[in-house]
Order: structure tokens, then sequence, then C-alpha cells
């Protein structure tokens, strides 16, 4: 049974309808826009420098890179590929290698120093994704190449994946080991 308005020449059941059908569009609109903004707000905001320095555990290595300048670099449009060692890397660098570590730190080094760091960067954005299966060499910010295993887990040279970090420039990969460029 229908009930019509005669005044409207609408029925119930196409009232019911039309009703139902913009609850849906209403719904559907509401989702989506609720998953552009998750898709927005999952966007990364900072370069690598700031994301870096607004991140716990990379005081020495943001020291080092004030030092030697590659902040700047950091800061740019890239892309750039990030191995990162946190503070733990660096800890148990400077206590197995305390000679070498300190020779490094001595400013009449500071090229080599450098060198040391732009080890840890590939220019180019990639993600754990591009390494899965995998076993590569890839050429540093420093010129030399650095092997990149992702065969069994994530290995950079001698260091393990710890977690990744995306920036608006490029990719974080935080590492538990300071990588030595061959010398």
């Amino acid at each position: 049974d229908r009930f019509c308005d005669w005044s409207s020449d609408v029925c119930s059941s196409d009232l019911e309808h039309m009703l139902r059908r913009t609850f849906l569009a209403v719904t559907a609109t509401v989702a989506l826009m609720s998953g552009t903004a998750q898709a927005q707000s999952d966007a990364p905001t900072m370069n690598i420098w700031d994301t870096l320095v607004a991140t716990d555990g990379f005081s020495d290595l943001t020291s080092a890179m004030q030092e030697t300048g590659l902040d700047i670099a950091l800061q740019g449009p890239g892309p750039f590929t990030l191995f990162a060692p946190d503070d733990d890397a660096f800890e148990a660098f400077q206590t197995e290698n305390e000679e070498k570590a300190a020779m490094l730190m001595a400013p009449e080094n500071m090229e080599m120093f450098k060198n040391v760091l732009n080890y840890h960067v590939v220019p180019g954005n990639y993600t754990a994704l591009d390494f899965q299966g995998k076993t590569l060499e890839m050429e540093t910010l420093n010129g030399q190449m650095i092997k990149i295993d992702g065969l069994d887990t994530m290995r950079m040279g001698n260091g393990s994946l710890i977690r990744t970090i995306s920036a608006t420039n490029g990719t974080i990969f935080v590492i538990d080991t300071v990588q030595m460029p061959p010398m």
C-alpha cells in the first residue's frame, strides 16, 4: 500500500526511496572524505632533516650532520634515502672503535668524517619494497657502493633495519650500525 500526497505527487514509497538514496550518498561522501583526510594525515609533512630533529634517538647523527653540512643537503628537495644510525648505533661504534671514532671527530679529519656520513645517503627515494627479495649495490653520496640485502631480513652493509620513516623528500631507514666506507 502506498500513501500518496496528491499535492506533491510523491508517494510514501518514493519518498522513502529518495531518503534512502540521499542517506547512502551522504554516508558515502563522508566515508570518502574521511578516507582522504586519513590518507593526507598519513602523508609526511617534514623533510628528512626536520624529521630526524623531531624524532628521539638521533642526537648524535644530527650533531654530526650539522658539523659536516649534511643537514643543509637533507633539507633540500632530494629525493634521498638515508640509512640513519640511531644513538645506540653511534654509542656502540664509539665503544668498539675508540681510536677510529676519536680520529674521525678530530677537526683536521672533517672531510673523512663527512665521507662516512655521506656513505649513509643514497640519491633517490627507495622503500623497503624496492629491496624486498633482492640484493643490490647502490651508489652513495660519497661515490662508493653500499650493499643492500633484502633477501631474508633487510640489511645495509653490516647493519640491520630497525624501522622506516617517510619524509617529504625521501625515506629514512633507521639502522643499528654506523656504516664505514672502504678506506
